[in-house]
């Protein structure tokens, strides 16, 4: 699907659902649920995604988590960035792939490492590491390096990885399943199976497309649901209802400020 095409559909669900009014939801609903910043906070002209600047001011604010992407550099170190190249964000053609890290860094030095991330947030929020579908040279050394960025770190307790393509779990064959999260587009079914076959940490999809029973079954199995990515407080009350815990968002802060006003004032 088309970026344009997602963004209008998906603008269309959150309009929708965003008349509907909703129950509050009850005060240990309220204070179970996490909210997770989608590539921080930023407007890509003056704060760009997935860069310090977007993810500084979530630190202060009680929110849970920063979801974030990690691709590889041609002298294989992972670096945090969505896009396979430099284009759409920073107005370069580079491909990551194609650049060490200190060419990377010459060139958009806004993209931190994720070593350089991990020394500036780990242990102060949670991550939600996305894995990229792209070519992995080097497996065994990559997933080596991984490991070792992530020792002084507690899979569950400090961080998830996220994936859209099934096999990139593969790489992670170090890390327990429960630490995993498969995250689905339209696939929920078989995004869903895989999570509950694995014994995962859950999934995480589309709001509009994850039924209440499907919810119901991984709630059953112990399992957590990620939603993306509400911006309204109906849709946020309609969620929590549902059993969802992880909202991933676009807006966390305001979204935090929402929560914390209802959980203080139930």
């Amino acid at each position: 699907m088309k970026p344009w095409i997602k963004d209008g559909f998906l603008s269309g669900v959150e309009a929708f659902y965003a008349l509907l009014p909703q129950a509050k939801p009850s005060p240990s609903a309220l204070r179970q649920c996490r909210i997770v910043s989608h590539r921080g906070e930023r407007d890509n002209r003056v704060v760009f995604e997935n860069t310090f600047a977007a993810f500084d001011t979530l630190i202060s604010a009680g929110v849970w988590a920063i979801e974030f992407d990690i691709r590889w550099t041609q002298d294989l170190e992972p670096v945090v960035v969505h896009d396979l190249d430099l284009l759409r964000v920073f107005g370069q053609k580079e491909r990551i792939c194609d650049l060490t890290l200190a060419q990377l860094q010459d060139t958009a030095p806004q993209i931190p490492s994720l070593a350089e991330l991990l020394d500036r947030y780990g242990g102060k929020i949670h991550f939600m590491i996305e894995l990229k579908a792209e070519d992995y040279p080097q497996p065994e050394q990559q997933r080596a390096r991984l490991t070792q960025l992530l020792s002084s770190l507690e899979p569950v307790t400090d961080f998830h990885f996220l994936a859209l393509e099934l096999d990139l779990f593969e790489h992670l064959k170090g890390f327990p399943a429960a630490c995993w999260l498969p995250t689905a587009r339209a696939n929920i079914k078989q995004m869903s199976d895989f999570a509950l076959r694995h014994q995962c940490a859950g999934m995480a999809g589309p709001y509009g497309l994850i039924s209440r029973r499907r919810i119901q079954r991984h709630l059953q199995a112990g399992q957590n649901l990620g939603v993306g990515f509400p911006a309204h407080r109906n849709v946020l009350y309609r969620e929590i209802n549902r059993g969802v815990r992880w909202i991933f968002t676009n807006q966390a802060l305001r979204l935090q400020r929402m929560l914390d006003a209802d959980t203080q004032h139930p």
